[in-house]
């Protein structure tokens, strides 16, 4: 087994994303010109959706590690868990400067494909670090190979500007240094499984996200309600 796994797996993860953006309707569309506002809003909220329990996955996934005998991975998680916390204001923001009413809810919109996304993230957080671990590098390693030219694409097809979508602005700032943070402990949990299973892992954990990105960007297609509710914790 390779002391650095992540290299073929960063590279796979690339393949997938090239694979989505080029065949993805959101963004032939955006290329366009045919996606409103309020489709790119709908999209922004659901990636608050997701951010919003970030935390709570978190502190399960430091007791998991550290039940694990993962003691240095434990602290490095905590770490994490401080700086996660307030990010879905940001997607709220982003939506009322779009001029769609965005409001905080109780209920937690689990018929959607976020919601179902979030319950898959939990249950790893719970039962399976090393796919929790890969879902956490997928989901930061997408958002900085991704996020600038979809920032860049949202600007020329749709007029929305980097400072109207900051909930994917401030995560390709943030992610860049957390995925490079990422990449030894992956390597560490990988290096620990047999048989190739921490790779299997986390090019399933990988496509799992790259699924849940494809749903909810159809989800913002289809999206024709001006008012959006953002539940909370």
């Amino acid at each position: 087994m390779t002391c650095n796994p992540t290299i073929q797996i960063t590279e796979q993860m690339q393949e997938r994303c090239e694979l989505l953006w080029s065949t993805h309707p959101f963004f032939m569309k955006l290329t366009h010109k045919q996606v409103s506002r309020q489709q790119v809003g709908a999209y922004l909220l659901g990636i608050g959706e997701l951010v919003k329990k970030t935390p709570a996955h978190l502190k399960i996934a430091i007791e998991t590690s550290y039940q694990a005998g993962f003691l240095d991975l434990s602290k490095h998680l905590e770490g994490k868990f401080a700086e996660e916390f307030g990010h879905e204001i940001w997607a709220l923001n982003d939506a009322r400067s779009l001029n769609i009413e965005a409001t905080l809810s109780e209920n937690d919109p689990e018929s959607k494909s976020i919601g179902r996304f979030v319950h898959w993230i939990l249950e790893q957080a719970k039962t399976d670090l090393m796919t929790y671990c890969g879902y956490l590098y997928a989901v930061e390693a997408i958002t900085v190979y991704l996020g600038p030219r979809l920032l860049s694409l949202l600007e020329d097809g749709a007029g929305v500007k980097r400072d109207q979508a900051t909930i994917i602005a401030k995560h390709v700032e943030l992610d860049i240094e957390h995925t490079a943070e990422m990449i030894p402990w992956l390597n560490l949990l990988i290096n620990s499984e047999s048989n190739g299973r921490g790779q299997k892992k986390t090019l399933s954990a990988i496509d799992r996200t790259l699924t849940a990105l494809s749903e909810l960007l159809s989800e913002a297609l289809q999206s024709l309600e001006a008012h959006f509710e953002l539940s909370t914790l």
